[in-house]
């Protein structure tokens, strides 16, 4: 008799016990984030960089972010301290991207 199961890792046919297909080898980045390194491994300045990295990594906003902050306060600048309007100051923006 043959048995055929369907489970998570695929279809399994066999006459004996049903078994999991076996998995397909990881690339090297799926199996590091599986298993992160411990406290010991690098070197010893990279161990000691890890905590401003993680600071870093969890304060500091990404460039997007600078982007459109800076592009409001230009604008809001350029709205104050000059006699155009808010249409030019756009129409003003879009032309110096082209």
């Amino acid at each position: 008799m043959v048995v055929h199961a369907t489970t998570a890792e695929g279809l399994v046919t066999g006459t004996e016990q049903c078994r999991p297909a076996p998995r397909p080898e990881e690339p090297p980045d799926v199996q590091r984030a599986r298993n992160p390194p411990t406290r010991k491994e690098g070197t010893a300045i990279s161990r000691a960089m890890r905590p401003l990295n993680h600071v870093v990594e969890r304060f500091i906003p990404s460039a997007l972010v600078f982007s459109i902050v800076l592009t409001f306060i230009v604008a809001i600048l350029g709205l104050l301290l000059t006699d155009t309007g808010p249409a030019d100051l756009v129409v003003h923006w879009g032309d110096g991207l082209a």
